[in-house]
């Protein structure tokens, strides 16, 4: 039992390595892009923003209904009415 648990531990530290290592290649990805032969519209920028804008507001909206559904629990919600007999 404890031999795997040392196999465990060894494979949690691989794994944590691995990470590591990706995340110091994506930096070093970000820090020293290569030239980019594009063009960039006017209007690119202005589309960008309004992209992260309205995606902003749409989560906020989202989140603003997910909030006030579990706040206000139903208060009098009509019970089922047994039929009435004559």
């Amino acid at each position: 039992m404890i031999s795997n648990l040392k196999i465990q531990i060894s494979n949690r530290r691989r794994g944590g390595r691995l990470a590591e290592a990706l995340a110091l290649v994506a930096a070093l990805a970000l820090l020293f892009p290569p030239p980019a032969r594009a063009y960039g519209d006017v209007g690119t920028g202005i589309l960008l923003w309004q992209l992260l804008l309205a995606s902003f507001a749409g989560a906020m909206f989202y989140v603003r209904k997910l909030l006030r559904g579990r706040r206000e629990a139903p208060k009098n919600r009509p019970e089922a009415e047994p039929p009435q007999q004559e």
